[in-house]
């Protein structure tokens, strides 16, 4: 999958963490173009520390979360 992202096979991947069993196996953080809110912020090195704009992906995240707490609240 690195190399798909590298060669932009796979476009605008900025981080890529995998956690198996609790434990975090795999972190890489992309170069590439950027923009906040619509304004476009050019080539940038990102990082662990770089803070980023996440947009609807959150509420993917969030509904996700929410459904797996309903979930075992049932259960």
């Amino acid at each position: 999958m690195t190399k798909l992202i590298l060669s932009d096979t796979i476009p605008n991947i900025h981080s890529l963490l995998i956690l198996k069993d609790d434990n975090l196996v795999y972190e890489n953080y992309f170069d590439g173009t950027d923009e906040k809110l619509g304004k476009k912020l050019g080539y940038i090195t990102h990082s662990r520390d770089d803070l980023h704009d996440c947009r609807s992906i959150t509420k993917s995240i969030t509904s996700a979360c929410i459904g797996l707490a309903l979930q075992k609240r049932i259960d």
